[in-house]
């Protein structure tokens, strides 16, 4: 059981804020009941990435999350965990701009940033920049499209420049969709609730689109949409592989009034009738009356 942890170091982010963000955490009187406190070897080696992407997050860029230490209580029954750590200094933004292959405005590829000039530096949001400016251009049909953030750091000056660099890559027309994962439902009720074509330029707004309406439908565990190099390299395969679940339910019921005396009800529904998204129910009531 976890008795303490002691976050050596962190000042400019709190001790409190970062053991609530960390899996591993200090036993309690119930946790015997709750397992919570249980040491587990790798929750925590997670709980020192997190941390440490904590701070990246926060624009400190030098941060060192040390090795950490770990005591028994005589009984060998608690752990006492000691983990030091460097915060470093906070770096901000100072320009954010755009090279290589640009085949939009730069205003249109600004528009999109959750970065902004002044901000202090966040890993977890230049990665969201990176696929939303991805997007874009995966919506014009380049699915290959990649955005690689350089950045030139100055320790004097505490700052970070931002250059996102894109290389486009080839346009990519859809050359066919495959289903695969539908034992039961049908191929054209998934088909048709799909947002992309076959022989369409490839659009990554319209996988997403795709994935949700065939999610919505309801007859599906999961639903995955990926893609791969089709028979050159200018067409890919798009594949939509989903995994059924159960999608019929049976009711029965039994009951006794003054009136009817006993009284027997039965229903049975299934939601995706013989795999053609249909639903279909039929119910029964049988009663004195």
């Amino acid at each position: 059981m976890v008795k303490q942890v002691n976050l050596i170091g962190a000042e400019k982010v709190s001790a409190d804020e970062l053991k609530a963000l960390m899996i591993t955490r200090e036993g309690n009187f119930f946790g015997f009941l709750t397992g919570e406190g249980t040491f587990r070897e790798e929750a925590f080696q997670r709980d020192l990435a997190i941390i440490e992407a904590a701070y990246y997050d926060r624009g400190f860029l030098n941060v060192k999350v040390e090795k950490p230490t770990v005591a028994l209580s005589p009984d060998k029954r608690l752990i006492y965990i000691t983990v030091k750590i460097t915060e470093g200094e906070q770096y901000r933004i100072t320009s954010i701009d755009f090279s290589g292959d640009l085949i939009v405005p730069k205003e249109r590829l600004f528009a999109v940033l959750e970065s902004r000039r002044g901000d202090y530096f966040s890993r977890a949001k230049v990665l969201k920049d990176d696929q939303s400016l991805a997007d874009i251009y995966q919506d014009q049909g380049y699915a290959y499209a990649n955005f690689n953030p350089e950045t030139s750091v100055n320790p004097q000056e505490r700052t970070v420049s931002l250059d996102f660099r894109v290389e486009k890559g080839k346009l990519q027309t859809i050359d066919r969709i495959e289903i695969t994962g539908n034992t039961k439902t049908r191929d054209k009720v998934i088909r048709r609730e799909l947002r992309i074509y076959e022989g369409d330029l490839f659009s990554g707004s319209g996988l997403r689109r795709s994935k949700e309406r065939v999610t919505a439908l309801g007859f599906f565990e999961t639903v995955e949409i990926t893609y791969k190099p089709g028979r050159d390299d200018s067409h890919v395969v798009i594949n939509v592989e989903v995994k059924e679940k159960s999608t019929g339910s049976f009711q029965v019921g039994f009951g006794f009034s003054s009136v009817e005396n006993f009284i027997f009800t039965a229903q049975v529904t299934q939601n995706n009738f013989l795999g053609w998204g249909q639903s279909v129910s039929a119910s029964a009531q049988i009663s004195a009356l």
